[in-house]
């Protein structure tokens, strides 16, 4: 029975707006085919606008737009075999924590804040009256191009800068003292998760890190659920309706994963994912001096401040701990002008990687490589299309001097400008490290979330 303790009100808190964020992601992948739909739509509004001897001319576009919808409903089947998984995952729980009452959950979110219904009259299909934010229709079709770039044999060609990585790792871990106690290593922005599991397969212990609750669904899915190679068909390309060489390009199918993930990971309990945000789950005293190396890969631009990052990384770090980083600095928040929750516009450092070396020099970090002018690193690319993305992106190695101290103080810690002791308040922070899991302990990658994390703000971003 609730107390009403501070402790109790944040449990309940935090376990509503998990719940919430759930509801959110599980609205977004069973409104996919509806969005997706409305884009072919109009796709098909404009050639019939176009005049009749010029329709005739392209009378195999009403075939093609047939075989999207097809391609929609491929997908469609795909997310909703990822939601029942989410249900799977949650089976023994309450029936307050399946993903039906986290849609209820949200759908009242929705309508508190006036989200809701579209102003028509009532569809036959209930949720049709609920919108999903295009932020989301976008972070859904994101995850297909994820699923490529990380468990597709198209995406074998990207995953060239894993290989990067895991060879260097092999080089920094090479005279490994006791191989009986693996090295551990943390990788933030772990997205799918196919980089931690790569790194498990060399026999360290890996944690990945996402905050994203749509990728952490998407990762669960693909780690715990996949029981062979190439088990799931997707068609991620429908979408790219620019820069096609062939129709036929626009419509591929890709299967997932090119190898079932179990096959990978060498051993019981080398892999885990931790859900939250990076700060805030490895600024905790509890992460000090834990992880022997952080690997970096795509994330350090996703900061607002790339400082706090090098403070954190830090901290969790062992003395003498490896820092490997590997991708461009196309800052996430550079362009991003919301108001912030403290008032004014969202925070956002943009500094050069001269600028990060040298300030992690004064953290603590020694360059030991750097790869000359970098190296090129394609980003989800379709690797048919006539336009596609490749950054110049960095890749070094620093050690964190065993001498360093890595205690943060108030201000690293702080989020808009609280000391630690106010934002443990303000998250409900009890003292405690604990961390409790999103699957079943019998899965490949359990999905850890910390207890303090604040969920309202992937309910309400």
């Amino acid at each position: 029975m609730d107390d009403g303790t501070p402790v109790d009100r944040f449990e309940d808190d935090s376990a509503r707006q998990e719940l919430e964020a759930l509801g959110r992601v599980v609205l977004a992948f069973r409104g996919y085919e509806r969005d997706a739909y409305v884009d072919i739509s109009r796709w098909e509004n404009s050639f019939r606008r176009l005049p009749s001897d010029h329709m005739e001319l392209l009378q195999n576009q009403v075939h093609k737009f047939m075989l999207l919808r097809l391609c929609v409903d491929v997908n469609q089947n795909f997310f909703n075999t990822l939601l029942q998984s989410v249900d799977e995952d949650r089976e023994g729980s309450s029936s307050e924590a399946s993903s039906a009452a986290a849609l209820t959950a949200w759908k009242n979110v929705m309508t508190s804040r006036g989200m809701n219904p579209f102003p028509l009259p009532p569809a036959e299909d209930a949720e049709a009256a609920y919108r999903v934010p295009r932020s989301d229709v976008d972070r859904v079709r994101y995850v297909m191009k994820n699923m490529v770039r990380d468990w597709s044999s198209e995406g074998a060609e990207e995953r060239k800068s894993y290989e990067l990585i895991l060879n260097q790792l092999k080089s920094v871990f090479a005279d490994w003292p006791d191989m009986g106690v693996p090295p551990r290593v943390l990788i933030p922005g772990a997205g799918l998760g196919r980089l931690c599991c790569e790194v498990a397969g060399l026999g360290y212990e890996a944690q990945g890190n996402e905050f994203s609750y749509m990728m952490l669904l998407a990762s669960s899915f693909i780690l715990n659920h996949s029981d062979r190679a190439e088990q799931f068909t997707i068609h991620p390309w429908i979408h790219s309706s620019c820069n096609n060489l062939s129709n036929a390009d626009q419509l591929r199918p890709v299967t997932v994963p090119d190898v079932q993930p179990g096959e990978i990971v060498k051993g019981a309990g080398l892999l885990s994912m931790s859900a939250g945000d990076f700060v805030e789950v490895y600024s905790t005293p509890a992460m000090e001096s834990t992880f022997d190396c952080v690997v970096t890969c795509f994330f350090i631009d996703t900061a607002h401040n790339v400082l706090q990052y090098l403070d954190v990384m830090a901290h969790c770090l062992k003395p003498g701990g490896k820092w490997i980083n590997l991708g461009p600095l196309l800052y996430h928040w550079a362009e991003n002008f919301t108001p912030s929750a403290c008032g004014g516009e969202t925070m956002s450092l943009e500094i050069s990687m001269e600028d990060i070396l040298r300030v992690a020099g004064l953290r603590g970090f020694k360059l030991d490589h750097m790869q000359e002018g970098g190296v090129q690193a394609p980003y989800m690319a379709n690797s048919r299309s006539m336009l596609r993305t490749q950054y110049q992106a960095s890749f070094f190695t620093m050690t964190l001097d065993p001498d360093y101290d890595s205690h943060p103080n108030a201000d690293t810690l702080a989020r808009s400008g609280e000391d630690e002791v106010s934002r443990g308040k303000r998250m409900g922070y009890n003292g405690s490290s604990s961390i409790r899991t999103l699957t079943n302990s019998a899965d490949l990658c359990d999905i850890w979330c910390d207890e303090t994390e604040d969920w309202s703000v992937i309910s309400s971003n």
